[in-house]
């Protein structure tokens, strides 16, 4: 298989815009719990003091603190808990069809989670 058939998301398919990217000033290092099939794009929220893939059960108790997984190496990190790069705060603006989840929720439970997003500043883009 080549390389290219087996890379992650990239960044860019996710992030429209971010303010001051060189300076990480949207980003965080943040305690993930990593599980198998997260790539860029897994959308997370605080649970416990770590971070935690979003779901469709867990939409309806959705912490306010939701982030956005955007480190490259996200892919090949061990399952558990992890120190992984995040979409913490805007101005930034992210592709909705970018966005991933632990398991299929609707079109309401997705826009609660950009609800949620855009209360942090993180615009939530439609994409074509």
């Amino acid at each position: 298989m080549t390389k290219i058939a087996t890379r992650s998301v990239k960044p860019s398919a996710v992030i429209g815009f971010e303010l001051f990217p060189e300076y990480g000033y949207c980003r965080g290092r943040d305690t993930v719990t990593v599980v198998a099939g997260m790539d860029i794009g897994s959308v997370v929220q605080l649970s416990g003091g770590k971070y935690v893939g979003v779901n469709a059960a867990a939409v309806a108790a959705l912490d306010a603190d939701v982030r956005i997984i955007i480190d490259p190496e996200i892919t090949s990190l061990a399952t558990g808990d992890q120190t992984v790069t995040t979409l913490k705060v805007g101005p930034a603006g992210v592709a909705r069809g970018g966005l991933k989840f632990l398991d299929t929720l609707t079109t309401a439970q997705i826009n609660t989670v950009a609800a949620a997003l855009e209360a942090k500043n993180i615009r939530v883009l439609a994409t074509v």
